[in-house]
């Protein structure tokens, strides 16, 4: 995977929000991609995800944002490297890697037609947050 190490900056969330967050977002993916029979995102629906998660954590828009684009980024992450299943509960990225992925920085990665960008979190950069989050 070709990377280009240039940091998006996001704010740093509240790593308990990111992992109540994942849910919803992973929930909103699969929407979309029954919709759609590809992968992509329910624009429609965004603005209404967005809502939810700016009332369940009572958080303004900037924060709200964060969120949403620090769990694509682990939901990206997470489908893109192989992890322990001990990092998940009941399919989703447990305390562990939210709480690295809470505060991590941001890393873009072009489609390959490079008309895109992903979001997601450096390999090493991951592995180093969680042996700290285990000791």
């Amino acid at each position: 995977m070709t990377q280009d190490k240039t940091d998006t900056p996001v704010m740093a969330v509240d790593p308990d929000h990111l992992r109540l967050a994942i849910e919803p977002l992973f929930q909103w993916l699969e929407a979309g991609d029954l919709e759609d029979g590809e992968d992509t995102m329910p624009a429609l629906d965004l603005k209404d995800l967005l809502n939810r998660l700016a009332r369940t954590f009572q958080t303004d828009d900037a924060t709200t944002f964060a969120l949403f684009k620090r769990a694509l980024a682990l939901s990206y992450f997470c489908g893109e490297n192989e992890m322990s299943a001990e990092l998940f509960v009941d399919g989703y990225p447990g305390a562990e890697l939210c709480r690295a992925a809470a505060h991590l920085p941001l890393r873009d990665l072009p489609s390959e037609d490079g008309e895109e960008m992903s979001h997601t979190f450096d390999r090493a950069e991951m592995e180093t947050a969680l042996r700290g989050a285990v000791n």
